[in-house]
């Protein structure tokens, strides 16, 4: 199963979002050969983005891109509104260092954007940009809500690879974004480290329901729960969509791509090849 689950600590002063996949991982990552090193990234990049966009309130697209200069030069996690995610890297194999200790071995320099594009509201639109410093992508996604939106957050990751398959799970705290509420930085310090003290075998442990980890947290906090969110793997490419995207090019442009009469085009997040004769594209 694939879910979030929203929970409220403290009488609603604290939301949270426990994050658990037990398929959505390997769903994004069968289409492709990634080295472990990308499959870690990616994945890091996955949890952060269903993470944050479970924290808005929006129809349409979230978006969390990384875009740098080294070896991994795109990120791109679509997360939809109901649920849908699918997820893609670009990098260059040959830069790409056998290890890594902070986020400009691998992007060199960089920005994290987030975006939320409002399929009903085209005029209620979210952006904010971080740049790449520090040991990995979570340190950058807290420190985008230090500096810009100045509220505080936590976050902890957790991943586990089992037989060849990756089970990832993420726990994400804010205090609710409200002028009213003043609390001590104490009380969210406090949470924070009940948060941070779960363990693997907690989260991974079939015979412990989500709910029960939670509870194992933060029973003294008053925890409130809430429905979970179905999330699942899915790609939006078709061959309408393709087309349209091949018709930005000039006929100079599109006779350069054809190879033997033909335009292969493979979608970067399912790997799904499509295929184009001349009389295609007209």
């Amino acid at each position: 199963m694939n879910y979030v689950l929203p929970f409220l600590l403290e009488e609603g002063l604290y939301r949270g979002y426990f994050l658990k996949c037990d398929t959505l991982i390997d769903d994004i990552l069968k289409y492709h050969q990634y080295p472990a090193l990308i499959e870690e990234v990616l994945t890091e990049a996955v949890l952060l983005g269903i993470l944050f966009s479970s924290s808005l309130k929006y129809e349409g697209l979230f978006t969390l891109q990384v875009q740098g200069s080294g070896a991994i030069r795109l990120i791109v996690v679509d997360v939809l509104s109901n649920g849908q995610v699918r997820a893609s890297i670009r990098y260059d194999s040959e830069k790409l260092p056998k290890q890594a200790h902070n986020v400009s071995d691998l992007f060199g320099e960089g920005v994290l954007i987030f975006n939320v594009d409002q399929a009903l509201k085209e005029d209620e639109r979210y952006q904010g940009v971080i740049e790449l410093e520090g040991e990995d992508l979570t340190t950058c996604f807290l420190r985008y809500f230090e500096k810009s939106e100045h509220i505080p957050t936590d976050v902890v990751l957790l991943k586990q690879q089992d037989s060849q398959k990756h089970l990832a799970a993420g726990i994400f705290i804010q205090q609710m974004p409200s002028q009213e509420i003043k609390k001590e930085n104490d009380d969210f310090e406090t949470i924070s480290v009940l948060m941070r003290s779960i363990q693997k075998k907690e989260v991974f442990d079939e015979k412990l329901s989500t709910e029960q980890a939670l509870f194992r947290l933060f029973h003294s906090n008053m925890l409130m729960l809430f429905p979970k969110k179905d999330i699942h793997f899915e790609c939006r490419c078709n061959s309408e969509k393709v087309k349209k995207m091949l018709a930005q090019f000039s006929d100079e442009q599109l006779n350069d791509m054809y190879e033997d009469g033909i335009i292969h085009v493979t979608c970067q997040f399912c790997g799904k090849t499509y295929d184009f004769k001349k009389g295609d594209l007209k």
